[in-house]
């Protein structure tokens, strides 16, 4: 979890004096959402389909077969 440590700082979330303003949770997730590089577009998750993926070729009421 080192490696996330610069974002964290980055976003103020290690701070001392961390401001009750601060809304941690979505500072966290911002952090995250940056450091990853991450992206969900609002208008398409709330109104539109989001693309899925087959993870498994087999139902799984057949997993164990």
């Amino acid at each position: 979890m080192a490696f996330l440590l610069p974002a964290f700082e980055e976003a103020g979330l290690l701070d001392d004096g961390v401001s009750e303003e601060l809304d941690s949770l979505r500072a966290t997730l911002t952090a995250l959402q940056q450091h990853f590089e991450l992206s969900l577009p609002r208008q398409e998750i709330l109104n539109g389909r989001l693309p899925a993926a087959v993870t498994a070729t087999v139902p799984p009421e057949n997993l164990g077969d």
